[in-house]
């Protein structure tokens, strides 16, 4: 059996995140109108841009679409003063519906994989298992995981987001019997964070007393 800080939990906290790096999402273009087709010319294109924690614009990506492909231009993030810019062709690949028209995705260039979402990480896009990118849930614990459902659950009803204030007011519009269970499954899962926390403390302080004797 592994010791305090071993297992897949641990390992994917150290990781990168999905949500640390930049990526591109197939559904943007469809939602932007930029995918091939519609009666349009190719090539033509635009960029792509991502606001930092002070809301200016931090990173950029321009896009070329062509007929089956992007191309992809950027500067790798933590290159030098003055870095070149690398170029990434993508190419696209789609899948009938089954009410008719076509839906596209992206060709991971790494393995060919069919995916809606490509990240940015060691200087190329790839999707996330060429990176080895773990989704954030991958990296919380019991505790986390309530805290993130208490967090969603009160943004939806509008509460406070202090998670000690307890929630009264139902949201205009909303059934009672809507309401009522989100506000159960606020309480049990703030009480199933509680006793997370409460249990952490406990073996926290059963190595601390280990280490003492």
């Amino acid at each position: 059996m592994g010791g305090f800080g071993s297992g897949k939990w641990t390992r994917y906290k150290r990781r990168t995140k999905t949500n640390q790096v930049t990526r591109i999402n197939i559904c943007d273009f469809r939602k932007w109108d930029c995918l091939p087709g519609r009666g349009r010319n190719e090539p033509y294109g635009g960029y792509l841009q991502w606001s930092g924690a002070d809301g200016e614009p931090d990173r950029f990506v321009g896009f070329e679409i062509r007929s089956d492909s992007v191309v992809l231009s950027f500067v790798f993030p933590g290159d030098s003063e003055s870095p070149s810019p690398i170029w990434q062709t993508i190419s696209f690949d789609r899948t009938r519906c089954n009410y008719g028209g076509e839906r596209f995705w992206f060709l991971c260039p790494s393995c060919g994989t069919r995916v809606a979402v490509l990240y940015l990480f060691r200087r190329r896009f790839a999707c996330r298992h060429c990176h080895q990118l773990p989704y954030t849930s991958q990296a919380e614990n019991l505790m986390d995981r309530m805290y993130r459902k208490c967090m969603k659950i009160r943004r939806r009803l509008g509460a406070s987001m202090s998670i000690a204030t307890p929630i009264w007011q139902k949201p205009e519009r909303m059934h009672w019997k809507t309401f009522e269970r989100l506000r159960q499954q606020e309480r049990i899962a703030n009480d199933r964070r509680t006793i997370a926390w409460m249990q952490d403390a406990d073996s926290f302080l059963n190595r601390i007393r280990a280490l003492e004797e």
